[in-house]
């Protein structure tokens, strides 16, 4: 009752400011589920109209933009990054899932992992790599993938919880706790002491329930076949090369990794499905089949030459790949892509083309195009069409990092990785730890500048420093107080009944927009609702 009498009373002496402040903040909240612009955009003119109206002084506002927490999320984004495009998730991935009789063993196999990556690496990218892993690995040991993805996304979920660069969320939390009071913030694996715990009773629920729950869907292979795409490429064996007088595959020495060899054209004849103590010899020519990333993955390999551009080169470090369509209106109809000189000119390499959804057998290079001719390249960046080549061809899949992991590239990043970690539980600043981490990586060139451009996730960035001035509004003109009060009202002063309203409230707001908002949000008065209880 003392609490209803407090937020009544702060209610009705609230100021002009306090009831445009009040007010925005509802219209915010209304505006992003509503999804009116996205996330960022609403909160940065919520912002703009509260520096307009004088509520938030201009330099208050721009504090948020020199946040350290801004600089870190972003390094640590970069460093993620740097490991991802080695193949280190998907190769741990392939390595640590296990292959049981039983579903419950065979999903613990894959949550574990799973959550031991979420950890460390943001959620949504690892959803995003191993979901194709899942989806294969489930097929190969004769279960619907449907019964794996959704505990994926859990998995990955709760595993973000447990450190402190877990999800990005973490980090806002930890930034908006350091503007209060420094010796508030986190240490790296102080979260597990809540996330652990939940990640125990989430495996217990799934291991119990999901199997009864989810669906038995076998058609999604059929749903994904554009995601399984295989390719077949031709190679020729050069006289330097070490694959000479070796067999195809030996104990410790598997250089053409996930590729299937289909056969081995040597002197007139041709070996079918080579066995694999067949040995190679000097020009023999292999004919491969795999998916982008092992192709890829050929390109690299020393000694073996393209059929298709014997002169290309593909660097390991940073190989993309891109799809594009031939229009009616294209030059290059009639002709040949050795004829226009493609790679020259576009600096691209084509490795396969596909005419009615099939792959047109023979060297790429001297297959004359037509109309409608898809075009598969490889690259050593990010590659993006000349400046009015678009009569020529369309991009169907715009240029995308092909991650081919390299034992010592990905050793190297793990290592700048777990270096971070460590620095960071010895007391060291997240924010010096990723910075020095990330700063090693691009001056090593383990990911270009323009990769660190993209990575970046500048709309989180500007949504942080507009809730950041929501955040001082709420705060100078007592709205914050005022709403803090009516949670006191509803929850009393007890712990458990203070953290179980803000837990409610949090949920509910997360429910409507994203989580990263409803944080920015929901903390100041969860702030001041804390001090009130006398906290």
């Amino acid at each position: 009752m003392v609490h209803l009498v407090l937020s009544s009373t702060l209610y009705f002496g609230l100021v002009w400011e306090a009831w445009l402040t009040l007010a925005l903040f509802g219209l915010v909240i209304v505006l992003l589920y509503l999804e009116w612009r996205p996330p960022d955009i609403t909160m940065f003119l919520g912002a703009a109209v509260l520096v307009l109206a004088g509520v938030v002084r201009p330099l208050e506002f721009l504090e948020g933009f020199v946040d350290e927490t801004l600089i870190t999320i972003a390094m640590v984004c970069v460093v993620v990054r740097a490991v991802e495009n080695q193949g280190v998730v998907e190769k741990f991935a392939m390595w640590a899932y296990g292959s049981f009789k039983h579903y419950s063993t065979q999903l613990l196999s894959m949550l574990l992992p799973t959550s031991f990556l979420s950890a460390f690496f943001n959620n949504t990218p690892v959803v995003l790599f191993l979901t194709p892993v899942v989806r294969n690995w489930a097929l190969k040991n004769n279960y619907s993938p449907s019964k794996f993805l959704i505990p994926l996304s859990y998995a990955s979920l709760m595993g973000g919880l447990c450190t402190l660069i877990g999800t990005s969320t973490n980090l806002v939390v930890q930034s908006l706790m350091g503007r209060k009071d420094p010796l508030l913030t986190f240490s790296f694996f102080e979260l597990a002491w809540i996330g652990v715990p939940i990640l125990i009773v989430g495996y217990i629920y799934l291991l119990l329930f999901a199997h009864r729950l989810l669906p038995d869907r076998r058609d999604v292979a059929e749903d994904l076949e554009e995601e399984i795409r295989e390719f077949t490429v031709e190679y020729l064996v050069e006289e330097e090369s070490e694959l000479v007088d070796r067999p195809i595959k030996e104990k410790g020495w598997q250089p053409f990794k996930e590729t299937i060899l289909l056969s081995i054209e040597r002197k007139g004849g041709s070996i079918d499905s080579p066995g694999a103590d067949e040995i190679i010899r000097a020009g023999d020519r292999l004919v491969f089949t795999g998916g982008i990333k092992e192709v890829a993955h050929l390109h690299t390999v020393e000694g073996l030459q393209s059929v298709a551009d014997p002169h290309f080169d593909l660097q390991i470090t940073s190989p993309h790949f891109t799809e594009i369509v031939i229009p009616n209106s294209s030059f290059f109809i009639g002709k040949t892509l050795r004829q226009v000189n493609f790679r020259s000119a576009y600096g691209a390499s084509a490795f396969a083309i596909y005419r009615g959804g099939k792959r047109l057998i023979g060297n790429v290079g001297n297959i004359y195009i037509r109309a409608a001719d898809t075009i598969m390249l490889l690259s050593n960046s990010y590659w993006r069409p000349q400046e009015g080549s678009n009569r020529d061809f369309l991009v169907l899949r715009f240029s995308k990092r092909v991650p081919i992991f390299h034992p010592w590239l990905g050793s190297f990043v793990i290592g700048v990785l777990i270096t971070m970690i460590v620095a960071s539980v010895m007391g060291i600043s997240i924010f010096y730890a990723s910075m020095s981490a990330a700063f090693l990586l691009v001056v090593t060139r383990s990911i270009s500048i323009r990769e660190c451009r993209r990575v970046i996730p500048w709309n989180l960035l500007l949504l942080i420093v507009s809730a950041f001035a929501f955040g001082k509004a709420l705060a100078v003109t007592g709205v914050a107080k005022s709403l803090a009060g009516g949670m006191l009202a509803l929850s009393g002063t007890t712990p458990r009944g203070l953290i179980a309203t803000i837990l409610l409230i949090t949920i509910v707001t997360t429910e409507l927009i994203t989580n990263a908002a409803a944080v920015l949000l929901i903390f100041p008065l969860a702030l001041e609702a804390v001090e009130l209880a006398g906290y």
